[in-house]
């Protein structure tokens, strides 16, 4: 008989539903970034089809209209509104930067979390 095999493996601890710390450790990890995704793709989506517009005058001022659904722009008197671009792609960024905080305090909390009991 080899060596290895008369060696005893470890008992792993487990829980009233056989599972082990490490693993419901990683499930909760995982839900939790796919939460974080969910939030930014409904997010982005929401903030695509429902855009900032906006109304530059000839003198180069801008009149804010709102937020309007995508193919039924706002009209100011019987001209169409366009799409505020910096400020969508602001809004982009500050969910962006909000989803990479969250992804970064989850791993840090995770991480401290004691796995084994």
């Amino acid at each position: 008989m080899p060596y290895f095999s008369r060696q005893r493996s470890l008992p792993s601890p487990t829980n009233e539903i056989g599972t082990t710390p490490l693993i419901e450790a990683i499930d909760l990890y995982q839900t939790t970034l796919t939460k974080i995704f969910r939030f930014v793709a409904i997010s982005m989506v929401l903030m695509l089809l429902f855009p900032p517009f906006r109304f530059i005058l000839h003198n180069g001022s801008e009149i804010n209209l709102g937020f309007s659904f995508i193919l039924s722009p706002p009209l100011r008197g019987s001209v169409p509104g366009s799409i505020n671009i910096p400020q969508l792609i602001t809004q982009a960024g500050f969910v962006l930067v909000i989803a990479v905080f969250s992804i970064g305090w989850n791993m840090v909390h995770h991480k401290r979390t004691k796995i084994f009991i």
